[in-house]
């Protein structure tokens, strides 16, 4: 005889929230509500799933994790109340995405447009390029992360690019990148040069970015590029699904201890040998901004377990280009 489980006699206070939040939603689909406020409602709703995410979710996740041994109320059955919310979270994204579309038409008809990187006309072009170089690129700092043995932690409620690159002719050989999204210093949203005079042009950040990667990593000589939006209160989820999707996986086994969960690679070094110094300098035609030197230790040092060079790194600005000189040091390991 087949077990059923015994039906809940009240509702999950996780679930009634999410009702809640579908209220919100509605009010984005009237469209008897301004389309300012509709906009509004839309991030409203954003921003709500997101902390719900955050404490909630991650809440009944510990439940599972810990079972019996929590020291903390429990829900009688967290994992069902999960499966409820995977789904009612799946079909309010789909409302969602109905929802924007629409807002997007009405937009539409009042010659207010949001282009991608795909849709630029040659003098937008330009211009993404000449901001990106001039007031974004200062802010972007691509992280490598195809070979870091322990994933970095990212800025909480950020948002992040995840980028895939390769080349035409040897698509297995990629690598992949995160790219944190500076919206909190330039804001979401920039203005174009309108297409025709009586329109509006909006760019989000993150497309301009897409629109320059091949300039970001223009050292690696690839022409191919893919890239996916995600805020990072979901980071841990979302980047081993993107990593999924791209086939980067785990070199060893993940039943292994963490001391044993990443494989480093091993190269010959044939470009420098110790006590080796590297000084250049960085200017503007004859005005000199900075200089920089790079200097190899003169032995080699054990860090993690594996015998490395070691690399310090010294930058300092000129008083003669700025008022305040600033020096920074890295130590490479």
């Amino acid at each position: 005889m087949a077990h059923h489980q015994p039906k809940r006699k009240t509702i999950a206070r996780d679930i009634s929230w999410l009702s809640f939040n579908a209220r919100v939603l509605q009010e984005a689909a009237d469209t008897t509500v301004p389309l300012r406020e509709r906009i509004k409602f839309l991030g409203i709703f954003s921003n709500n799933m997101d902390e719900f995410f955050r404490v909630r979710v991650a809440t009944l996740k510990r439940m599972i994790q810990l079972g019996n041994k929590a020291n903390m109320h429990l829900e009688s059955d967290p994992q069902q109340i999960i499966d409820e919310i995977q789904m009612t979270v799946l079909n309010q994204q789909g409302e969602f995405n109905r929802i924007w579309e629409n807002v997007q038409q009405k937009l539409n008809e009042q010659k207010i447009f949001l282009k991608t990187e795909k849709e630029l006309t040659t003098e937008q072009q330009n211009f993404v390029r000449e901001y990106f170089e001039e007031d974004v690129s200062s802010d972007v700092i691509p992280l490598m992360i195809e070979n870091i043995p322990i994933f970095p932690m990212l800025r909480d409620k950020s948002i992040y690019l995840a980028v895939v690159m390769w080349k035409k002719e040897s698509a297995l050989k990629k690598k992949y990148a995160l790219i944190e999204i500076p919206s909190r210093t330039l804001g979401r949203f920039k203005l174009l040069p309108p297409a025709t005079p009586d329109e509006e042009n909006i760019i989000l950040l993150e497309d301009v970015i897409r629109f320059n990667l091949p300039d970001i990593f223009s050292y690696f000589g690839y022409d191919q590029y893919q890239s996916h939006i995600f805020k990072s209160v979901f980071f841990l989820g979302v980047v081993s699904a993107v990593l999924a999707l791209y086939g980067f996986t785990s070199s060893t086994d993940s039943n292994q201890s963490t001391n044993e969960e990443f494989v480093y690679r091993k190269y010959t070094v044939s470009a420098f040998t110790f006590n080796e110094k590297l000084n250049f300098r960085i200017h503007y035609g004859i005005i000199n901004a900075a200089t920089v030197s790079m200097e190899v230790g003169g032995a080699l040092e054990e860090q993690y377990d594996r015998q490395c060079y070691h690399i310090k790194a010294e930058g300092k600005t000129l008083k003669s280009f700025v008022r305040l000189s600033i020096t920074t040091v890295f130590n490479i390991f």
